[in-house]
């Protein structure tokens, strides 16, 4: 995998070895960062379930002012780290959370974080995806675009104080896109 755009424009990255991470194709994260384009200047950005780190070590290269990792795989967390020394990333546009993204979560809203983009790319399996976005409101500035990744045969549901925005196919992967307009 490489970084498509931005300072680190063709930097390799790539899941950690005996992850389960599977890797946001390139032309789906070059489709996101196009919807992106005006909104991810000086962004704070949560990825969520970051696995290879990808969409963050993106939106960095773009020119975000933070991301905040999530991964609930230390040896993720482990390889999302080594790539942001590798490339010069200074600490002050990081914070890497080796946890589960409840816990993750929690933290952030008690560090006050509140995220203009959150990219939600759980395992397709996983049964998160009917609670996700009320989970993620504490951690959300009114505004935010929410961007949820799943498997073309799952759907999304829509809980009050959203609007969703799109919804694209790419293959098997299905992408909804959602912006938080605060507590109904």
């Amino acid at each position: 995998m490489k970084i498509i755009s931005g300072r680190f424009k063709g930097r390799n990255f790539y899941p950690a070895k005996g992850t389960q991470a599977r890797p946001t194709s390139n032309k789906v994260r070059e489709a996101l960062f196009n919807i992106l384009y005006d909104s991810i200047d000086e962004a704070v950005v949560i990825d969520l379930f970051a696995g290879s780190g990808g969409f963050g070590l993106e939106a960095l290269s773009r020119g975000c002012s933070k991301v905040h990792f999530c991964d609930r795989e230390r040896k993720s967390c482990g390889a999302i780290k080594s790539y942001l020394e590798e490339y010069g990333v200074e600490k002050k546009e990081y914070e890497i959370y080796p946890a589960d993204y409840l816990r993750a979560i929690g933290r952030m809203e008690t560090e006050g974080v509140k995220a203009d983009i959150v990219y939600i790319d759980p395992p397709y399996k996983s049964a998160i995806y009917d609670s996700i976005l009320e989970q993620c409101r504490p951690v959300l500035a009114e505004g935010a675009s929410v961007l949820i990744e799943y498997s073309s045969k799952g759907s999304i549901p829509m809980p009050a104080g959203y609007i969703k925005l799109q919804d694209k196919k790419y293959g098997n992967t299905s992408l909804s896109i959602f912006r938080y307009e605060g507590e109904a």
